[in-house]
This record gives C-alpha cells, sequence and structure tokens, in this order.
C-alpha cells in the first residue's frame, strides 16, 4: 500500500479530510478562482500565489 507524501502545499487537504471535509486548493486572485490539483504554491492559469481551500460537495461528476 502507498502512503501519501504530505508537503507543505498539501498539507491542508489533509487536514481537512481527518475533519471529513473535502476542500480543493483554489486560486483566491480576483478574476481567476481556478482550482488547483495538486495543490501548489502558485496558480498555472494567472501565476497568482494567493490561495484559498474551497469546500466541494463530493458529488463529483467526470
Amino acid at each position: 500500500m502507498l502512503t501519501p507524501v504530505v508537503d507543505e502545499d498539501g498539507a491542508p487537504f489533509w487536514e481537512y479530510a481527518a475533519r471529513g471535509e473535502l476542500r480543493v486548493q483554489a486560486c483566491a486572485a480576483p478574476g481567476c478562482g481556478e482550482l488547483r490539483f495538486p495543490p501548489r504554491p502558485c496558480c498555472p492559469h494567472c501565476q497568482s500565489f494567493d490561495s484559498t481551500w474551497r469546500l466541494m460537495s463530493g458529488r463529483g461528476r467526470t
């Protein structure tokens, strides 16, 4: 069984998961809001370093 490596960028994901919440990092720059998965320090869309952790419904789709 593989164990995930918890790094500084992804640590909040695991902290929220331990509380039973599914949260995904999102860009907090005005006008962007793109989700960042896997978590990373910089938004790949607008290059902002601002982020927040958005609560997801858990009802994903493909």
